[in-house]
């Protein structure tokens, strides 16, 4: 439909309806056909530039549809060809579009090459090659089987296992060198891998060694496994009888890990690690928690149980010391954790290493009493040993007067120790209070 429709009726019946208008206005008949004219001339004049317009957009071609550029790291040309009367013209298009194919290879050095050269961060290149290369020596180790019947035994049984294991160092040997050829790091087949996939253990180590940044922490990791790795198979093989010879050979890679250490920790760092690790032994006894100790001072009785510095112990190659080495560290921590802690509070620092105090606390913690409570049965304890003491030394007492008197002290310590302890009184005496009831093992 025109516009021309919307403004002239082709009907007469339309025409004679303008006329009628014109002479009701004061016009005449010329007029009317004047305005009919202006109006038929206006209408051919707007459908005949419409018509040109439609002609040119029914001939132009379609604008080619782009879909929203992606962000990745490979930049591919793409053409296209849009066919005009005169000459074909090109346009090149840019797209990101990324796909493993272009990253992954056969090859382990060209597959890092390629992770480095897209960008990726190094923490995450270590985590996907250490995983690939992890599950690749997994499936050649499984591989390694023993070809006896089931029913085999005896020296070819244990010929072929040593052959299966030999096989299995040889791979572990290649796996650790091809990664650290590859990532430039040492790095353990063994514990180390498993422990990086288990979170907890990780937090738990990255704690022990303090703050480090994660190469060096790694580094430091391989370290200490190397020392753990050798006592294990040092034990194996010898049941815990050292010779001269194993002795000699536990003190020289204990030097040497310790050498390695010290060049490649500052000595913060250092002196860091040996508090915590420190600290760790020492806190294993739970008792400690009564002594509401700060982390400054859990900090340097830590750094005092550990020696102050680095020894073979370090890494549990320890050998046999002499009992004078022995007397002489201990009379070395004790005085350190003196100075530390002052009179009364060292004195709490002696009562929980006592392996009794220990025993009761545990008791009172499991049953949700205070630990002041441990603490006043320990005195009581210590009271009644001190008075058995002197009472069998009391040479005016025969043993009839001596015996009365130690029914009478089990008889109070029955009636103070259950008041103390309640419900959880006969736990005690089942477990380690058998004092209460015969005073004289005290």
């Amino acid at each position: 439909m025109f516009l021309a429709d919307f403004f002239v009726p082709a009907t007469s019946a339309g025409t004679k309806t303008i006329e009628e208008t014109a002479h009701m206005n004061g016009g005449n008949q010329e007029t009317a056909h004047g305005a009919i004219r202006w109006l038929l001339i206006l209408s051919f004049t707007i459908n005949a530039a419409l018509a040109v317009a439609a002609l040119k957009l029914s001939s132009k071609p379609t604008a080619p549809f782009h879909e929203a550029p992606r962000p990745t790291i490979a930049v591919t040309l793409v053409t296209q060809h849009l066919a005009t009367a005169e000459s074909p013209a090109e346009t090149l298009w840019v797209t990101n579009r990324f796909s493993w194919r272009q990253v992954e290879s056969t090859n382990y050095e060209d597959y890092v090459a390629n992770l480095r050269a897209i960008g990726c961060p190094a923490n995450t290149l270590r985590d996907i090659v250490v995983a690939d290369v992890a599950r690749h020596f997994d499936t050649r180790r499984r591989e390694v089987r023993i070809d006896l019947p089931f029913w085999t035994g005896g020296k070819k049984l244990k010929e072929a296992e040593r052959a299966r294991d030999a096989q299995i160092n040889v791979l572990n040997k290649e796996e650790e060198s091809l990664l650290q050829r590859l990532l430039d790091i040492e790095w353990s087949c063994g514990s180390r891998r498993k422990q990086m996939e288990r979170f907890e253990e990780q937090a738990l180590a990255r704690f022990i060694l303090g703050p480090m940044d994660d190469e060096k922490f790694w580094q430091t990791l391989r370290i200490v496994d190397q020392g753990q790795e050798f006592r294990n198979k040092l034990n194996a093989r010898t049941g815990g009888i050292l010779t001269e010879a194993d002795e000699n050979e536990s003190r020289g890679l204990a030097l040497d890990l310790l050498m390695r250490l010290e060049n490649s920790l500052s000595p913060i760092e250092l002196e860091e690690m040996l508090a915590r690790k420190g600290a760790l032994e020492l806190f294993k006894n739970d008792a400690l928690e009564s002594l509401d100790l700060t982390p400054a001072e859990a900090r340097q009785i830590g750094l005092a149980r550990s020696g102050g510095g680095m020894s073979p112990d370090f890494f549990g190659l320890s050998l046999d010391e002499s009992p004078e080495v022995k007397e002489l560290h201990e009379y070395l921590f004790t005085n350190s954790v003196a100075r530390l802690l002052g009179g009364t509070r060292f004195a709490d620092f002696q009562r929980v290493q006592d392996s009794e105090f220990q025993r009761l606390y545990e008791l009172t913690a499991q049953h949700q009493l205070p630990k002041e409570t441990a603490i006043k049965v320990y005195d009581m304890r210590q009271l009644a040993a001190d008075e058995v003491a002197r009472v069998r030394a009391d040479t005016s007492l025969d043993d009839a007067a001596r015996q009365q008197k130690f029914e009478q002290m089990q008889t109070e310590l029955r009636k103070a120790v259950s008041g103390e302890l309640g419900s959880s009184y006969k736990d005690y005496l089942r477990s380690n209070g058998r004092w209460i009831t015969n005073v004289t093992k005290l």
